[in-house]
């Protein structure tokens, strides 16, 4: 189940259940190469989607992504 401010931040850009599922496995801390045997991928397609979820989500290049997803949700949850 989905947290209400997940859900919310996700539906305010229109994403696809496939990338709120990609976005919760590195909110999970799933490494690259863990995404990519669990989702039957490359890495280097791993790789591009964080690209484009980054981009998406306008995360700084500077930002870890997974420092990002632990942040946004702890400060949404207090």
């Amino acid at each position: 189940m989905l947290s209400p401010f997940f859900r919310r931040t996700f539906k305010s850009i229109s994403a696809k259940i496939s990338e709120i599922r990609f976005c919760a496995y590195i909110y999970l801390n799933f490494s690259t190469k863990e995404i990519a045997e669990y989702t039957f991928t490359s890495v280097r397609t791993v790789q591009t989607k964080k690209y484009n979820v980054r981009k998406k989500l306008t995360i700084p290049s500077d930002m870890d992504i997974y420092i990002w997803f632990s942040k946004l949700l702890s400060d949404n949850l207090e």
